[in-house]
């Protein structure tokens, strides 16, 4: 009931996914961008079919540890199917859809597992005919940005509840350094100097899923936020992309959201464990 996935299933797989875009966005980038199992690079991604009754299910694993799933009505036994397809492989966390997070950890022997993070976040959509023709003075992340805005990305991951203080100054460089590597962030400038940043996470043919936008402290209160967001999205327009998705961290960032054209549609679960977990079922 249960297999991994080959390459004659992408069609397939990408038809039944782009019906659930909103919050799909991580597998069917990372199976679009990567391909099937794993590679050299982090985001790379085994795909696990569940057919049983009439039901169909994706689930993925990224190589780094992080898991996903798309499965309207999703029953333990495709959860605990898919754990044991995986069993041995460590899990650093699940985003998704809140019933879904929670059915896909309990079906890999994760439901009790610590937390350091557990949020349920606005999820947000807008077509981007509806973006702000006014052009906003923006540049890409440039590879010299990467330590004068080290510090941003630490607080960012601090912010957002990814890390402790401790460690997201430890990981902040490898942050920027991927935000770079992935050619996709995007920097705000008031009289040339940067006062904010955005990135795109996820990108699947015309629609784009936002993350990574971050206004340090110093310039908070200034609508840098709803800026720096209007101004990548007008990127990926000019690039093509017709629809945007992202979820809001906390209130201040929905409303900015808000204020350029999202529309919030539903709610998006973060679980990130405490520690990394084997998987044993």
């Amino acid at each position: 009931m249960i297999r991994e996935a080959a390459i004659e299933d992408l069609p397939r797989i990408n038809a039944f996914l782009d019906q659930h875009i909103e919050t799909s966005m991580f597998l069917r980038s990372n199976l679009a961008t990567h391909g099937l199992g794993f590679s050299d690079h982090p985001h790379s991604t085994r795909a696990f079919l569940w057919e049983a009754d009439g039901q169909f299910g994706v689930f993925g694993l990224s190589k780094v540890g992080y898991v996903m799933a798309q499965m309207p009505d999703i029953r333990l036994e495709a959860a605990q199917a898919f754990g044991h397809a995986i069993t041995g492989h460590t899990v650093l966390g699940m985003t998704g859809e809140k019933a879904q997070v929670d059915m896909t950890l309990r079906g890999l022997g994760l439901g009790e597992a610590k937390l350091k993070m557990l949020d349920d976040e606005p999820l947000y959509r807008m077509e981007l005919t509806d973006l702000s023709k006014t052009r906003v003075n923006s540049r890409a992340l440039l590879e010299s940005d990467l330590g004068p805005l080290e510090p941003w990305f630490a607080q960012y991951l601090e912010d957002t509840g990814q890390e402790t203080e401790a460690d997201a100054r430890s990981k902040a460089a490898a942050r920027g350094r991927a935000a770079f590597d992935n050619g996709r962030a995007e920097v705000l400038l008031i009289d040339g100097v940067p006062v904010a940043m955005a990135d795109i996470n996820a990108h699947v043919e015309d629609v784009v899923q936002l993350g990574g936008v971050f206004v340090p402290t110093e310039h908070r209160g200034k609508g840098y936020g709803a800026l720096v967001t209007t101004a990548i999205l007008q990127r990926e327009a000019a690039r093509g992309a017709k629809q945007a998705i992202l979820f809001a961290n906390n209130p201040i960032a929905a409303r900015a959201y808000e204020s350029i054209g999202f529309n919030q549609i539903g709610w998006y679960r973060i679980a990130l464990l405490q520690t990394p977990s084997e998987v044993r079922s």
